[in-house]
């Protein structure tokens, strides 16, 4: 299932945070995900939700494999633009990361945890209930996930 990635690239969007990185590297990753976690918490207080921080851990595992995959696999040094729109009806949030490669990004077989460098996709799999996904787009893809922002079960997950 493909999300209407225009949503997410509306800034009018009250629960949005677009963030654009030139130059990214591991440092950014960390300091990235912190500020995806950050968006999210301030989005539920904004409006009167309560904050799981055992969904907000799942969801900061998803945005460092995301963002982390841009290092990997487009390089160090690359570019990319990061939005983060949070439904707190719905109780997800939506990560869209835009990068300049055209190659679809894969899950590895292995189990998570065993790949060089990261979870994987397979956490990011488990973790959003099959709900991600990479989209092309002029100059490269988007690569997209729904987390939630409410606890399923996170035993089940890894």
């Amino acid at each position: 299932m493909t999300p209407t990635v225009q949503l997410a690239a509306r800034p009018s969007h009250p629960h949005t945070w677009i963030h654009r990185r030139e130059n990214l590297t591991g440092r950014d990753v960390a300091r990235l995900r912190t500020d995806v976690v950050t968006h999210c918490r301030d989005a539920l207080e904004t409006q009167g939700r309560a904050v799981d921080a055992d969904a907000l851990d799942w969801v900061e595992l998803v945005a460092s494999e995301v963002i982390g995959n841009v290092v990997r696999h487009v390089g160090a040094l690359s570019a990319m633009t990061l939005h983060v729109q949070v439904d707190p009806e719905a109780d997800e949030v939506l990560l869209v990361v835009f990068d300049a490669s055209n190659r679809e990004p894969k899950v590895n077989p292995a189990a998570p945890g065993q790949e060089d460098g990261g979870l994987g996709l397979g956490i990011v799999h488990r973790i959003s209930g099959d709900r991600w996904g990479s989209t092309p787009v002029p100059n490269g893809k988007c690569v997209w996930v729904y987390c939630p922002l409410v606890s399923t079960s996170p035993a089940a997950a890894i």
